[in-house]
């Protein structure tokens, strides 16, 4: 985990992570700029959509990198 990571809860809908999820579509594209992890992303995916993402801390990257 690196200094970004967070947990989050798709399902809350009181939290904006949660809400983000809910409102996706199946099958929508998404570009996450400052993605950290993934870990929004990811949630996404499990949801059916597709993303891309970026972001500019270099252990973050490396962390995405890995777990491809």
């Amino acid at each position: 985990m690196t200094r970004y990571e967070a947990r989050t809860e798709s399902r809350n809908q009181n939290l904006s992570h949660g809400r983000v999820v809910e409102l996706a579509g199946h099958g929508e594209k998404f570009l996450e700029i400052g993605c950290a992890t993934g870990y929004l992303g990811r949630q996404l995916v499990e949801h059916g959509c597709e993303v891309s993402g970026t972001d500019l801390d270099p252990d973050d990257v490396a962390f995405l990198l890995e777990i491809r």
